[in-house]
């Protein structure tokens, strides 16, 4: 079974700038990581050891500011994860300088949401 994304809360106190943006290049991809070989590995009822995509280096067109401002194209890297992005790929990004936040990248928290918990103050 696959974790739950982190709460709206954490992700929010931790990002420095919250954007909607688009993948619009894929500019480097690093070497996926080794999926473990043993069953010994897997933790107690788990069926499964699951996966990790590798790192990535993206281009990033700003379509609208949520938290922050600055530059309206970033440079900015998906840290290992159990997802990868593509050109195209879109929603709102919870960035930590130029880190990805999210365990599933733009698609940890819908727009909505942190819409709301943005007029509601919670940050």
């Amino acid at each position: 079974m696959a974790l739950p994304p982190e709460p709206l809360r954490e992700l929010m106190a931790q990002a420095t700038r919250i954007v909607m943006a688009r993948v619009v290049e894929v500019i480097a991809t690093g070497h996926k990581p080794a999926r473990p070989s043993s069953a010994a590995t897997l933790p107690k009822g788990a069926t499964d050891v699951g996966y990790v995509s590798a790192e990535q280096r993206l281009r990033l067109a700003v379509e609208r500011d949520l938290v922050g401002s600055g530059a309206r194209e970033l440079v900015v890297t998906k840290p290992e994860g159990p997802y990868v992005l593509r050109v195209g790929a879109a929603g709102p990004f919870f960035l930590e300088a130029e880190r990805i936040l999210g365990r599933y990248g733009p698609d940890t928290h819908p727009l909505a949401a942190i819409e709301h918990a943005l007029h509601a103050g919670q940050k």
